[in-house]
């Protein structure tokens, strides 16, 4: 018997005509604004445009969808390619990975046709991704459409045929934890730059061991090669390039930090540059102000050496009248005259 059994639940859904709304369709929506809109948030905190996330958006989710729908036709279940036709009905059939495949690709056409670093922003997309994932990943527990292998784990769902692993659920909480974990080492400013390649080692490498629980003896089975499920070898594909970046990022940092040293050099070499030429320009005002002072004096009559006191008592008489009381000035009478004995004798 197991110890605790989720039991089995199938939400209603709503029908407009030839639509029909279900609780996958709503939630996968729901994650998809949350994934956007976390970016944006985390965009503008890492001092990025979030207009770019935005503008983004709705290239990577068309891409994301076309990308879900063929990867669902060709991989997972290529006998309903024997109706061509059903490759027109991207809504019927998706493939997360596939999904992830088709936003990845879009995002490096469309970045780079944009000339904008994808570098950039992939702290924000990793920010995003996983809790918007997360969400949607809710949805497909909603409708239990991962059916896994027969158990009596505490988790299990009451499927119609017995306890079954969720795999939906697993993956919604998986999605939920890394996002916070993400977000927790985002606010402590750890790992700048290593979210993205962080989060592809973490899910790929949890989503591949995950896979193995998918259930083989239902009607929809997904289909395996060599074993293995598409969705496996794209994890090992994430796990190969999120380790191969965390250890190319340290480097690509050092280059960063050395482009921004050069450029403080550069501004401060420039900035001592000034201050040279300002100091050069204030002397040469100082020798031109002495040079001036020297030639008043020169142009001063000399009076004889016994009538000096006599000339520097009618020179102050004469600066007396001219300052009026309560007049400013820069020098007083006597200073002035001090300064002009001090510039004669010098």
């Amino acid at each position: 018997m197991p110890l605790a059994v989720i039991p089995w639940f199938e939400l209603p859904s709503l029908s407009l005509g030839r639509a029909t709304i279900t609780s996958f369709g709503v939630l996968s929506a729901l994650g998809i604004l949350a994934a956007a809109a976390l970016a944006q948030r985390a965009a503008r905190l890492l001092g990025r445009d979030p207009q770019v996330i935005l503008d983004f958006a709705v290239v990577g989710v068309l891409a994301g969808v076309l990308g879900g729908h063929l990867v669902h036709l060709v991989f997972y279940h290529p006998e309903e390619l024997e109706d061509p036709w059903r490759i027109l009905l991207v809504w019927e059939g998706l493939s997360s990975m596939g999904g992830l495949l088709g936003g990845v690709l879009a995002a490096i056409v469309w970045f780079r046709v944009k000339r904008i670093p994808l570098r950039d922003y992939a702290d924000a997309f990793a920010l995003g991704i996983a809790p918007g994932w997360g969400i949607a990943r809710i949805g497909c527990f909603t409708v239990h459409d991962h059916p896994g292998v027969r158990t009596d784990f505490f988790l299990a769902v009451r499927f119609p045929d017995g306890p079954r692993h969720d795999l939906g659920l697993y993956e919604a909480i998986l999605l939920l934890a890394l996002g916070a974990a993400l977000w927790a080492l985002h606010r402590r400013g750890a790992l700048q730059g290593k979210l993205l390649p962080l989060l592809a080692v973490t899910y790929g490498a949890a989503r591949f061991l995950l896979d193995f629980l998918r259930a083989r003896d239902v009607a929809y089975a997904d289909a395996r090669h060599l074993g293995l499920t598409f969705a496996q070898y794209a994890a090992v594909a994430l796990v190969v390039w999120g380790a191969a970046a965390l250890r190319r990022l340290p480097a690509q940092l050092s280059d960063d930090v050395a482009r921004h040293i050069g450029r403080i050099r550069d501004k401060t070499l420039r900035s001592v540059q000034q201050t040279c030429g300002t100091i050069r320009d204030l002397a040469g005002r100082r020798d031109e102000r002495i040079a001036h002072c020297r030639s008043l004096v020169d142009a001063l009559p000399e009076p004889p050496r016994d009538q000096l006191p006599g000339f520097l008592a009618r020179r102050r008489r004469q600066e007396k009248r001219r300052y009026r009381p309560g007049h400013a000035t820069d020098h007083k009478p006597s200073s002035r005259i001090q300064t002009t004995i001090q510039c004669a004798r010098g």
